[in-house]
C-alpha cells in the first residue's frame, strides 16, 4: 500500500490525487472530483518527474558534497607523499655531493666543508686555499637552493679554522667531521648523519620524531 500522494502537473494549476490505498495497480476509493489522471503502476504508486521540474534532492547534494571531501582527502595525501619524497631525493643527493667531496679530497690531498647558508634552505662546497673558498669552477659542487616547501636544520661542530662558520669538514685524508643535517618534507624527515665507521646513513623519522 502506498501513502496519499499529490502532484502538479507542468505549469498549470491542476493538481492528480493518488488515494491512500493502490492494490496490484488498482486505485481504489479515488475520488473522481480530484483525480485527473489515473495510470497503472506495477505493484505501487511511484511519482514520476515532469519535465521541466529541476532540482536536486538533498540527498543527491550530500552525495556530491561526500564525493568532493573523498577526492580532496586522497589529492591532499597524494601532495604530502610527493613532499616527502622529494625530500628523500634531496637527502640521497647531499650523501652522494658529500661522498664525492671526500673522494676528490682523497685524490687531490686538498680539505673541503660542506657549509649550510644562514637562510637553511641552500647550502655550498667550499676548499681550503688561504682560508675557505667557494668552489666555482665545477657544476657538480656548485651552490645549491632545496626546492619549496622543503626546509633543513643542521647540528655541526664549530671549525676553529672558519670561526663562527658551521661547516662539515671533509679532511685530506678522508675524515669527515661529525654532523647531522635533516631535510624535512611535509609528513616526514629525513636525517643525514655520519657514525662512527665515517660512514653517511639516512634515517627516515616522522616530523617531531628525535
Amino acid at each position: 500500500m502506498t501513502p496519499w500522494r499529490t502532484w502538479r502537473l507542468g505549469e498549470s494549476n491542476r493538481y492528480f490525487v493518488c488515494h491512500k490505498f493502490c492494490v496490484g495497480g488498482i486505485f481504489l476509493n479515488a475520488s473522481s472530483a480530484h483525480l485527473k489522471a489515473i495510470y497503472k503502476t506495477t505493484g505501487s504508486c511511484k511519482q514520476r518527474r515532469i519535465k521541466g521540474s529541476a532540482g536536486f534532492t538533498l540527498l543527491e547534494i550530500l552525495v556530491v558534497v561526500l564525493l568532493i571531501a573523498i577526492t580532496a582527502s586522497f589529492a591532499v595525501v597524494s601532495l604530502n607523499r610527493d613532499v616527502d619524497r622529494l625530500a628523500q631525493l634531496e637527502a640521497r643527493r647531499l650523501v652522494g655531493l658529500i661522498d664525492q667531496l671526500r673522494d676528490e679530497s682523497v685524490v687531490s690531498g686538498k680539505s673541503y666543508a660542506l657549509e649550510i647558508l644562514s637562510d637553511e634552505r641552500a647550502y655550498r662546497f667550499l676548499v681550503a686555499a688561504e682560508g675557505w673558498q667557494p668552489i666555482t669552477d665545477d657544476s657538480l659542487m656548485r651552490q645549491r637552493v632545496i626546492p619549496e616547501p622543503l626546509s633543513m636544520s643542521y647540528d655541526t661542530p664549530i671549525d676553529a679554522g672558519v670561526g663562527e662558520r658551521e661547516l662539515v669538514v671533509v679532511q685530506a685524508s678522508g675524515q669527515i667531521t661529525p654532523f647531522t643535517i635533516v631535510i624535512y618534507g611535509e609528513d616526514k624527515a629525513y636525517h643525514v648523519t655520519l657514525d662512527p665507521a665515517q660512514n653517511i646513513k639516512i634515517q627516515e623519522k616522522m616530523r617531531g620524531e628525535g
